[in-house]
């Protein structure tokens, strides 16, 4: 069995204190996702009471919250290459990495239009897909096109 650390966690002190071992064995200072586990087991254990609380660890003393997403959440990484030209990858909840989403590219095109990154007209570039998205407005952009069926009703020929 491998590891990036181990996680060491004095959480009965005043103030909890986390230790990160690294695979060589040296301590490490700090680790965001060792913080997130260590909020979440904090929590979850309820040796805390609110949020956000303190935390010790060798780098100094950090804040810890847990942003619980109940039920998950979709992540959209968006670069910027220039003002027409978006490049975008995609994860979303229940489906993990995805070629291309025309409701995402429409997000990513509205908010760098929101954030004067890009011009009116730009194309998202996806995996699986490259849209172009005219006349965006800060708050939204809108799609018209044909839909073309793919399949038949069962039992027809």
């Amino acid at each position: 069995m491998g590891a990036d650390g181990v996680l060491l966690v004095e959480a009965a002190a005043a103030l909890p204190r986390l230790c990160i071992f690294n695979p060589d064995g040296s301590e490490a200072e700090k680790s965001g996702n060792g913080l997130r586990i260590l909020a979440r087991y904090l929590r979850d254990a309820r040796l805390v009471a609110t949020e956000p609380s303190a935390v010790s660890t060798p780098g100094g003393e950090v804040v810890c919250r847990v942003h619980p997403f109940p039920h998950r959440t979709n992540v959209q990484l968006v670069e910027v290459v220039d003002r027409t030209t978006l490049h975008l990858a995609i994860w979303e909840r229940g489906a993990g990495y995805t070629l291309a989403s025309g409701s995402s590219s429409c997000a990513a095109a509205a908010v760098a239009r929101r954030l004067d990154l890009v011009d009116a007209e730009v194309t998202v570039h996806m995996p699986g897909a490259a849209w172009r998205w005219r006349s965006i407005r800060t708050g939204g952009c809108g799609r018209r096109g044909r839909c073309a069926g793919l399949l038949r009703e069962l039992g027809r020929g």
